[in-house]
């Protein structure tokens, strides 16, 4: 319920939210809820969040990662999330 309710409360109309695929569903329902669009990217491709980025013609554009909670299975050996691997390596 805090996911929805924070990103409900910081987007709206004429907003852009930007969303990895495997984001978790109540990080989505919150865009939903608040009316924004919604705009989701390949999960962990950094390349398409950039891209979709810059398409957008919304004066405010954010993107919300899932750093704790994916629906994605993180594997062991690494404790990283994907995204959080490719932020460190790209400064």
């Amino acid at each position: 319920m805090a996911n929805a309710g924070t990103i409900a409360a910081l987007a709206g109309r004429g907003d852009v939210v930007l969303q990895d695929r495997l984001n978790h569903a109540s990080l989505l329902d919150g865009a939903r809820l608040s009316g924004a669009k919604l705009q989701r990217y390949a999960h962990s491709d950094l390349d398409a969040l950039e891209n979709n980025l810059t398409a957008q013609e919304a004066t405010r554009k954010t993107d919300r990662p899932d750093g704790v909670f994916s629906m994605d299975v993180i594997s062991r050996r690494s404790r990283k999330s994907p995204v959080a691997r490719n932020a460190t390596t790209r400064g």
